[in-house]
């Protein structure tokens, strides 16, 4: 089975519907282990391109 990939940013990509986050050193990062300033980028991006949109993380506090 392909993967389904879109790119939601220049680094933030969907997945098979889970999103991961490519750092500076090329690895690629699940949604889950976003460290906390991803996390704000990763929104303020959603936020900009649709302003209603509300952005939910899983397990994250």
């Amino acid at each position: 089975m392909a993967n389904h990939i879109t790119q939601l940013t220049d680094k933030g990509y969907l997945v098979n519907g889970k999103a991961v986050y490519q750092s500076e050193s090329g690895k690629w990062i699940p949604e889950v282990k976003f460290e906390w300033f991803e996390i704000t980028l990763f929104k303020s991006h959603l936020k900009a391109i649709q302003k209603d949109v509300k952005v939910k993380f899983k397990n994250i506090d």
